[in-house]
Formats: structure tokens, sequence, C-alpha cells
């Protein structure tokens, strides 16, 4: 085992070596750094999938897309402006996608939050910390069906599209092809307000021809790591940033051999309250999750869990925070779908939630602790999870992770673990170079056996 550390030692140490060399200069495929002015705006355009004559006058406009797809930095077939301006509650994007042959537009999916894949659509990503780590995405068709995620390490594609915030996006046909206008409130994101220079990026699909469009990208794709920036932004408010959702559900049971019945009230609470602008806290109380969307139907033919995407808003709140070694199946210290559930794969309730995440500086903070039950007359088990991690150098981080408890039996068990990410843009011919390395260590009272892996 000792070797395998000596080879992940060096490993680490010639990263390093040459990210700080000369030989590691920095690989600039000549959009990368483009960057626009924040313009801020006295009175709010009308969301309403018209560009009215003289209402985008003042926002900031670009037209120097390229494409991605079929040719990588070709020029694209059909031109695109976008506007972008602010106000202190909302930031404000229009796209005017002209298009020669506005009959075939591809507009198949009606469905809110469907997959838009083989349709025209205009995207929106942001990074308010423009950390090259963190980050939203907004998707909106020629329908209004609208799309948002988080990205995040650790996910299939690097953007989890289960996370769900309040934005505002309107469409319009024209006769030249279609428009879509977005309104994002500052409330329903994460970000420091002392940061006047914000990660941004946009991109088209014209669905007919399978041909993608981006205003900036980075070997085919556009991620955190590849936005421009929007410079100049101040004056953003949160508001006081507490959410609130009370609900009530009622149920009537009655049993038919005896003849009783009786009603049931289940009240439950979830507040949000962003302690700082990056830093939230989440109590949940006697948790519904009636509400949430099943899941599709999978069969399993593989020797391997299925891990079903997380659905529920108190867990998919910054659910960022708590990716680990860019593991997101097997091997994960901490996958929340296994918590409200009993042994026989059940749901149970959830009496009590807290939950901490956000970013203090370069570090990333995640913590959680949750009481469930565990089924009849079992008792209820406390469950821990700590993360935290630290950003250095361009794209970078170290961190640790630890979880206690066992949703399933209620005792002793815990999991530690640590994780580093290296990654460079300059190390093979102006490809972007990433490792990943993790070590894990689990404990489960009354188990023996081989309880380390790497």
């Amino acid at each position: 085992m000792m070797s395998v550390f000596r080879v992940l030692t060096l490993c680490i140490g010639v990263l390093l070596l040459l990210s700080h060399s000369g030989f590691a200069r920095e690989q600039d495929d000549g959009d990368t750094d483009k960057q626009m002015p924040a313009v801020r705006i006295e009175k709010a355009p009308v969301l309403d999938g018209i560009l009215s004559p003289g209402e985008w006058n003042t926002a900031a406009v670009i037209t120097d897309f390229h494409q991605l797809v079929p040719v990588d930095h070709g020029t694209p077939s059909q031109q695109t402006m976008v506007y972008v301006a602010y106000d202190e509650d909302f930031l404000y994007i229009a796209a005017e996608m002209l298009d020669d042959e506005p009959g075939k537009i591809v507009a198949n999916q009606m469905l809110q939050g469907g997959s838009t894949r083989s349709d025209d659509d205009f995207k929106v990503y942001l990074s308010p910390f423009n950390n090259k780590r963190s980050g939203y995405y907004f998707k909106v068709n020629p329908n209004e069906v609208r799309n948002e995620g988080i990205f995040a390490q650790g996910t299939r594609f690097g953007v989890d599209m289960n996370w769900r915030g309040i934005w505002y996006a309107k469409s319009g046909r024209t006769s030249k092809g279609w428009v879509a206008e977005i309104a994002i409130p500052f409330k329903s994101i994460n970000f420091d307000p002392n940061n006047d220079t914000w990660g941004i990026s946009f991109g088209r699909a014209i669905g007919r021809t399978n041909e993608r469009i981006a205003w900036t990208s980075y070997n085919r794709r556009t991620m955190v790591d590849s936005l421009g920036e929007l410079v100049g932004v101040e004056g953003a408010r949160q508001g006081m940033g507490l959410d609130i959702k009370a609900e009530m559900s009622a149920g009537h049971k009655k049993n038919y051999e005896t003849g009783e019945s009786k009603m049931e009230f289940r009240p439950s609470l979830d507040v949000f309250y962003k302690i700082t602008p990056s830093l939230t806290a989440v109590v949940t109380a006697n948790t519904d999750f009636s509400a949430v969307d099943v899941d599709d139907q999978v069969v399993n033919l593989s020797r391997f869990s299925v891990f079903l995407p997380e659905k529920r808003g108190f867990f998919l709140q910054d659910s960022d925070m708590f990716r680990f070694g860019n593991i997101y199946r097997n091997g994960t210290p901490f996958f929340s779908r296994r918590i409200g559930l009993d042994e026989d794969k059940q749901p149970v309730d959830l009496k009590l939630g807290l939950k901490l995440t956000g970013r203090i500086g370069n570090w990333n903070v995640g913590m959680l602790d949750v009481v469930q039950e565990r089924g009849d007359h079992m008792g209820d088990a406390n469950l821990f999870v700590g993360r935290v991690s630290y950003n250095f150098l361009e794209e970078s981080n170290v961190g640790a992770i630890m979880t206690y408890g066992d949703p399933i039996t209620g005792q002793g068990s815990y999991t530690m673990g640590s994780d580093l990410t290296l990654t460079s843009k300059s190390l093979v011919d102006g490809k972007k170079a990433s490792m990943h390395a993790w070590v894990q260590k689990t404990h489960t009272d009354g188990k023996v056996g081989n309880d380390r892996a790497y």
C-alpha cells in the first residue's frame, strides 16, 4: 500500500510543479477571457417574449458567438444577439435568435421541466462567485419550457438538473426567428456582494441541424471553468434572505374490522435563511415529501446499486457542497436518498433536520443533521454529515468528509474520507487535465473486514 501512496504523492508533486513552471503557461483558445459590462437600469423590461422598441436599448449587447458543434469555433449558421442588464433585484437577459427558416424551428417539448435536448433552446451559465467551480444553469425553449440546475463536481454530466430555483422566462416567435426573455432574482442564488465580477456565458441550440452555439467555451463545452465575465455588478439585493414554507396534510383512517376511524393532521415546516449572501441555514420539521416528483421506473440488471436522483428540496439546497472525490455513483460516502427509508426501503418520517451550507472565502462548508424514524417501534436514528473543502490554484481543491449514523440500525457507524482535485488547462497541449484522488475509512459496530478504500 505504501507504494501506491508514493506514486500518488509523486503525481501530485509533478502536477504542482508544472502548474507553477514556465511550461505551464496559460493556453488561451480566444474566448474564455471575454468580458462584458454590467449595465444597471432603472426601469425593468416587461417579460412578454417581445423585444419592444427601446426596451433593451441601454443593455449590454453580445453578438460574437461561435459554433461548438459541428465545427469547434466555426462560424454559426444563424445570428444570435443577447442583451444583458440588471437592477437591485433581478438579472435580466434577452436573446434574439434569427433563423432564415423560422417555420422549421423545433419546439416539441411542452411539459414544464421536460427534456428539450432535441429542441431549439437558449441557455444561460452563471457563476456569481466567479471561482470556476460553482454556478447555475438556466435553459428555455420556444414553448417557454424551463430547465435549471447547479454545477457540481461528481455529477455525471457536471450539472445537477434536479435543483429547482425561482426564475422567469418568456418566449415568442417572430418572422425572423424567436425571442427569449429571462429574469433571474438575486434572491434565488448565492453570491458575494463584495465581488463585482461574475462568470457568465450563453448558448443556443438549433434543433433541426443539431448545431450548438456558444459565447465562450473550452474544448467544445461551456462549463463554469470556461465562462466570460460580467464586470461591475454592484448593489444586488437579497432582501431578508428568509423563506418560510408551512404545510398541513390531513388523512382519514378506518379499521373496518372494529369500525374505529380517526382523522390525522400532519403539519410540516421548512425555513430557509441566508445568514450571509453566501451562507444558508435550513431547518425542516415533520417534513412532508408528498409533493415530490415520482421516480422514473428503472430495471436494474447489473450487480451495482441504482442511484436515483435526489428531488427533495431540503436535500437539494446547495447539494454541490457535499460532492466528494468526483464520485457520483458507487463509492460515494454520502448519498442523501438513503435518508428517510427504513430497512424495507419504505419511507419514514423525518422529525427534524438542520443544514448549514455555503462559502466563506476559499472555504466550502456543508453540515447536515437529521433525526428520522426507523420503522414501527424502533425508535429514532440521528444522522450527521460534515463536509469541508478548500479552493487553491485556479481550479483545484482539497477537502474532507465525515458521516455518522446508520438510518437502518440507528447504531454507531461512521465514515471518514479525504479527497484532492488538481486541475490545469496547460499541461497537455492546451487541453484540460485533471487528477482526482480520495481515500475513505468506515466503521460499523459488529462488522469486521476491510474498511478502507482509495
